[in-house]
């Protein structure tokens, strides 16, 4: 996911470049990404690099009322 989201923490088969991360439970979450430093959905997002970027580069294409939309539906999640 890139340079500024690598960890250096070995977690069973993943190295610090790709870890395991918990199923999302985005209701009952107040920080964000694998280890917290996120504060916001916005903020995670905008964090990924690498192979995400893709992702990240239509996130920010969106409307603010299309995000708005997604942040409503993964709150269902």
């Amino acid at each position: 996911m890139g340079e500024a989201l690598r960890d250096g923490f070995t977690q069973f088969e993943a190295t610090g470049q790709d870890w395991r991360t918990a199923p999302l439970g985005l209701r009952s979450r107040s920080r964000y990404l694998h280890d917290g430093r996120a504060a916001t959905l916005d903020e995670a997002i905008r964090a990924h690099d690498g192979e995400a970027q893709g992702s990240v580069t239509r996130y920010t294409s969106q409307s603010a009322f299309d995000r708005e939309a997604l942040f409503a539906f993964l709150g269902t999640l």
